[in-house]
């Protein structure tokens, strides 16, 4: 009995040498596969905030992406946050809704079919905020709003806030 060998592949050593080649143009820099990416980049900053309402970074990272244009930036409550400049000017605003803060509905009396809303606030959370990266930002400050006073001009406490990690 003879079995006839077949191959995929009829010119191994041409095959070879373009391997060679492209590995060689690779590592030269010729093929620009690992270039640096220098376009716009994303912060996220992982914060717990605690009982005593201060601002705590539990982890960082960035990636690559232009973050999105941010709804209801004025709106009153919730956690604001501002990338703030070394000399305190405000480079970019965002709000997001209080983890704190959370509507639970329970049926009341059971089997009613009337739903009532009770507002729980936890001690302690966890969120994460997103920040786009700009040149001069030194850090991240959180605050929420309290009320306005007599002339109108709202409140704020400052919950704290977060150094930027270096690059």
């Amino acid at each position: 009995m003879k079995v006839k060998m077949t191959t995929l592949n009829p010119q191994p050593r041409a095959a070879g040498r373009g391997v060679v080649l492209f590995l060689s143009l690779l590592l030269t820099g010729a093929i620009g596969v690992a270039q640096t990416n220098d376009g716009p980049k994303i912060l996220f900053l992982h914060v717990r905030v605690e009982k005593e309402k201060s601002i705590k970074l539990v982890e960082s990272s960035v990636r690559d992406g232009e973050l999105k244009p941010q709804p209801n930036t004025d709106q009153a409550d919730g956690i604001h946050y501002e990338l703030r400049a070394a000399d305190g000017s405000s480079l970019w605003h965002g709000v997001v809704p209080d983890p704190s803060r959370r509507v639970v509905e329970f049926e009341d009396p059971p089997r009613s079919g009337k739903l009532k809303h009770k507002l729980i606030e936890l001690p302690e959370m966890e969120l994460t905020v997103r920040v786009p990266v700009r040149s001069g930002a030194q850090r991240v400050e959180f605050y929420n709003f309290t009320g306005a006073d007599t002339n109108g001009v709202n409140r704020t406490n400052h919950l704290g806030s977060v150094t930027l990690p270096k690059k």
